[in-house]
């Protein structure tokens, strides 16, 4: 008995249906990827305009302290504050912070004003604290202080500073703090008062010499 020839069964499976499944795949990586340049392109153009504006510290302009040049007045400044290398001068944020860096150095008593000049220049004005009086200290030399009685770093005093004669312990607390010492605070107010040239303290009184040359007493 003769067999009969079966009819080979057609597969219904669209031949097209892993190419488009390809083609979605490759659609969805190609929209993710132009999304992300996108992203990073807007990015780019906030970033791009905030960094002109980035200044390094040592390139700020501002005055110095007496006998001190910009360079290490401004190195100093940095130490004392750990400020970063560079800022964007157009950020009211990192301008006060700034601000506050410069109040970290001992000579400094205000900033006055920060500015932003074409070309990107960034000036600083400040107020210097001024000597007022200088104290003999022990083992020699001579420590200055303010008319607020704020201590100043170690330097030669310029001429016609009023001097304490008495000889006082060295400061404790650092510079650009109060002189912890009230004998030097009383010191500063007569100076300040009477216009001493130079004070000295007895048992019984002060004896000032004027800047005229007249000596007076005042009571302890």
């Amino acid at each position: 008995m003769a067999r009969k020839l079966q009819t080979p069964k057609i597969s219904k499976r669209w031949p097209w249906r892993p190419i488009a499944a390809v083609a979605i795949t490759l659609a969805v990586v190609a929209g993710i990827v132009i999304a992300l340049d996108q992203a990073g392109l807007e990015a780019m153009k906030r970033l791009g305009p905030r960094e002109r504006f980035r200044v390094k510290f040592a390139d700020l302009h501002c005055d110095s302290p007496p006998r001190m040049d910009r360079r290490q007045f401004l190195a100093e400044v940095r130490y004392t504050s750990r400020f970063s290398e560079s800022f964007i001068a157009t950020e009211e944020a990192e301008r006060e912070h700034l601000r506050q860096a410069f109040l970290t150095h001992p000579w400094v008593e205000s900033v006055n004003g920060i500015s932003v000049q074409a070309g990107n220049t960034v000036s600083v004005s400040l107020k210097f604290r001024e000597p007022m009086l200088a104290v003999r200290v022990d083992g020699g030399g001579l420590r200055l202080v303010d008319a607020h009685g704020i201590l100043l770093p170690e330097c030669e005093p310029a001429k016609g500073i009023a001097v304490f004669l008495s000889v006082q312990p060295g400061p404790a607390s650092p510079a650009g703090k109060t002189w912890d010492n009230e004998l030097v605070r009383r010191a500063v107010e007569l100076t300040s008062t009477y216009r001493a040239a130079s004070l000295e303290l007895t048992s019984k009184d002060w004896i000032l010499v004027q800047r005229d040359g007249k000596t007076l007493h005042v009571p302890r």
